[in-house]
């Protein structure tokens, strides 16, 4: 169970979860406004089906070791970057 989805949408169809998100947000007042979007939508060749990502958590690593360990060359002048900006 994805705990970073509400109750409220879990289990739906991604078009149902957005139409209802939408609803909800319009019901609260907290939609301002909606313009129309073209959007080049990624498809299957195979089977025609739109492909979307997959949204995942990135818990497989410490981002502060990694941070930590990538810094220091650079703080020591080991690394230069051009252009410096």
């Amino acid at each position: 169970m994805n705990r970073a989805v509400p109750a409220a949408y879990r289990g739906l169809d991604r078009f149902e979860a957005r139409k209802r998100v939408l609803a909800d947000l319009q019901a609260q007042g907290l939609l301002v406004s909606e313009k129309p979007y073209k959007l080049r939508v990624p498809r299957s060749g195979r089977t025609g089906v739109i492909v979307e990502p997959m949204l995942t958590t990135s818990g497989s690593c410490r981002w502060t070791d990694l941070l930590g360990a990538g810094s220091k060359p650079v703080a020591k002048g080991e690394v230069k970057f051009s252009p410096e900006h």
